[in-house]
């Protein structure tokens, strides 16, 4: 609206653009989409207790016997730390242990500080030119 359509003693500041946003499209639209969260959740709520309620799989017995309920072995772990800190353990006395690799073959294992000792004191092995390698 320009100055000169306006009706005398009607300023521009005091007044609002009135064709911008309608406000009651916006309340309706706020109150669907409200209701439409609402409605989603409780669907969401229901299916999850119906299939919780009628669950086949915690129905039917897995092994076949009615009073066995459990799958045989291998099961899951119950105590996934305890488990990890033993094969650590396994590892690093491997790590710190002479042994057979595999002793048809001649490979041994030392324990890493000696092969780091080893190491620093004659350096690595030279390899060989790629001429010299055998298939």
């Amino acid at each position: 609206m320009h100055e000169h359509d306006m009706p005398a003693g009607e300023h521009p500041a005091n007044d609002h653009e009135r064709t911008d946003a309608d406000v009651r499209a916006i309340i309706k639209t706020g109150v669907a989409l409200l209701a439409l969260v609402m409605a989603t959740g409780a669907g969401l709520r229901w299916c999850y207790l119906s299939i919780a309620r009628h669950d086949p799989i915690a129905e039917e017995p897995v092994t076949g016997d009615p009073h066995e309920r459990l799958p045989p072995g291998p099961r899951l772990q119950t105590m996934a730390a305890r488990d990890m800190a033993a094969f650590r353990r396994e590892e690093d006395a491997k790590l710190a242990s002479f042994g057979w690799v595999d002793q048809s073959h001649r490979f041994a294992r030392v324990p890493i500080t000696t092969a780091i000792e080893h190491v620093a004191k004659q350096g690595l092995p030279k390899w060989p030119a790629k001429s010299e390698v055998k298939p």
